[in-house]
């Protein structure tokens, strides 16, 4: 399950999408700074006709990857994982 701020995250972003479709409200701070501006796919979704992200022990939660379903407003889930 997402945290408010997530979910808001998530419902802003696109499939393909990442933490740059979000609000400056919802930017990180650590994402404004030059040395975070690079990690592009951390809040991000997937996109049905597109590679799959590389699968990590860390997919279910949202901020550490492309884990975004690539059209409902969750991340993947166990299962979704496993078969990838």
């Amino acid at each position: 399950m997402l945290s408010e701020k997530n979910l808001e995250r998530i419902r802003h972003s696109v499939p393909g999408g990442t933490w740059r479709d979000c609000p400056e409200n919802l930017i990180l701070d650590c994402h404004k700074k030059d040395t975070g501006k690079s990690y592009s796919s951390v809040y991000g979704r997937m996109q049905w006709d597109d590679v799959a992200p590389t699968i990590t022990t860390q997919f279910t939660g949202y901020g550490t990857g492309r884990f975004g379903h690539p059209v409902q407003d969750r991340t993947l889930t166990q299962k979704e994982g496993a078969i990838l």
